[in-house]
């Protein structure tokens, strides 16, 4: 149908016959009347392309690759790391010499413990808390690892029991958890 339709029009066109001008000459019979006498060669071998086919291949793009991207980067709020006065640091590290002092001897330390993550996208980070088991303080690292997390604001640790290494540097906070007699 869509064939016919198209050797119509070209039949139209090479007999000067056009819709919207009859009876003058047409624009395309002044531009291309040498070569509106020739027939059009229609392919035999290939069936013609659906135009919901053609469509497709013709359909809109994405012309700012990442823009999208970009915008949820930009607005997406960071906090600055509070630097922290020596009072501070000082009962952080008296907490964890308790809690290491009740791990050598034997019992199960709980801990909560809120640090900085910087950012690795842009300035500034955000400040998560995770509490758990207190696995092993290693000085010579500065790292504290804590195990069977229960809860927290890192984001994918909510309760899967895993173990997350904290480096002393971004401690803020550290808080010894009492174990709830059952």
């Amino acid at each position: 149908m869509e064939d016919q339709y198209r050797v119509n029009e070209f039949e139209n066109l090479k007999g000067g016959r056009s819709q919207t001008q009859k009876g003058q000459e047409s624009d395309a019979q002044r531009r291309y009347g040498d070569i509106l006498g020739h027939s059009y060669p229609f392919p035999l071998r290939h069936a013609r392309m659906p135009v919901e086919d053609r469509a497709a291949q013709f359909a809109s793009f994405a012309a700012l690759n990442g823009y999208e991207e970009a915008v949820e980067e930009e607005a997406r709020l960071t906090e600055r790391e509070i630097d922290l006065d020596d009072s501070v640091r000082e009962m952080i590290n008296q907490t964890l010499v308790e809690a290491e002092e009740q791990l050598m001897r034997g019992e199960t330390v709980r801990l909560s413990v809120t640090w900085f993550q910087p950012d690795v996208h842009k300035d500034g980070g955000a400040y998560r808390t995770a509490a758990g088991r207190l696995k092993k303080i290693d000085y010579y690292r500065q790292v504290l690892w804590l195990a069977e997390i229960r809860s927290g604001n890192q984001p994918g640790l909510e309760n899967i029991g895993g173990e997350i290494a904290v480096n002393f540097p971004q401690i803020c906070r550290v808080e010894l958890i009492e174990e709830e007699v059952e």
